[in-house]
């Protein structure tokens, strides 16, 4: 038979609440809209012609877009995005390069690790 002390109670509810939170506070970073607020301290790059990488402060976005790809990022030394009111917003944020430029459709968050493998790769 299974005996549970209230110390390990505590400490179970205790990690559920933290999960809860942590999950809250991921949740908050997008409003319902979809947009992130970006600072004024952020990095575009291009990874191949599928995705743009954004880096915000601690912040860390992959960009989809319209069609699947943006033919604009390939070989692209700079790469631009324009937001509506400093906001990230699918289908209103426009990545932009010297060829050309290209409608978001899609902002998903990334952890940082993965925001390095992914700039590692372009």
């Amino acid at each position: 038979m299974l005996q549970i002390n209230m110390s390990q109670i505590k400490k179970i509810v205790l990690a559920g609440s933290l999960c809860l939170c942590a999950g809250s506070a991921l949740a908050a970073s997008a409003d319902e809209s979809g947009c992130v607020a970006l600072g004024q301290t952020r990095a575009v790059s291009a990874f191949g012609t599928q995705h743009a990488l954004v880096r915000d402060n601690d912040a860390y976005y992959k960009l989809g877009f319209r069609g699947g790809g943006c033919d604009a990022l390939t070989l692209a030394s700079r790469v631009e995005v324009s937001t509506p009111d400093g906001r990230l917003c699918p289908k209103s944020s426009v990545v932009t390069t010297k060829r050309g430029s290209c409608e978001v459709m899609k902002i998903e968050s990334i952890d940082q690790k993965t925001y390095e493998r992914l700039r590692r790769r372009r």
